[in-house]
């Protein structure tokens, strides 16, 4: 059963907590990183749309090219629009707890409250914005997070109790 008394950090924390530190600090460009990439891709897919519409109008005499066209420019406009929502959703938790809550505390080597908080009791909070922040910019805008959370929960001083009581 997971306490909350403090587990002693392994040595392979010592080693590495200054790097971990440093490396909560800068997040933010990662995930800023994430979703000028969310961006791009938007943009390009909404690009991609607009040609597949034309083509689609060029070719409206044959049915089945046009409909291919069609397709895939369907295919464009909801890629384009998911693209916009993650990179919405990863403005959202940048300025929502990486600004905020995890910078700071990574700066000063404050892991205990990083560890502790939790949403419904059981699930970390900065596994889920690590996992959401990957899974919304192509991994590059979880790393900053999602790295020191992996850290946090194996050798750090969460070690063993993260994912157990609050």
């Amino acid at each position: 059963m997971p306490t909350n008394e403090k587990a002693p950090p392994t040595s392979k924390w010592a080693e590495i907590e200054g790097r971990m530190s440093s490396l909560g600090k800068t997040a933010w460009q990662y995930a800023i990183v994430g979703i000028v990439i969310d961006l791009v891709v938007a943009l390009v897919a909404l690009n991609y749309y607009n040609i597949h519409n034309q083509l689609a109008w060029i070719n409206r005499t044959t049915p089945t090219i046009r409909d291919s066209y069609q397709a895939s420019a369907t295919g464009m406009a909801v890629l384009s629009v998911l693209n916009f929502a993650f990179a919405g959703a990863c403005v959202f938790l940048v300025a929502a707890y990486v600004f905020k809550p995890f910078g700071p505390r990574c700066a000063s080597s404050d892991w205990e409250p990083l560890v502790h908080e939790k949403l419904f009791d059981r699930i970390p909070k900065l596994w889920l914005v690590a996992l959401v922040l990957a899974g919304a910019s192509y991994l590059i805008g979880g790393i900053g997070v999602l790295v020191p959370a992996l850290e946090l929960t194996l050798n750090g001083p969460g070690k063993g109790r993260i994912f157990g009581g609050k």
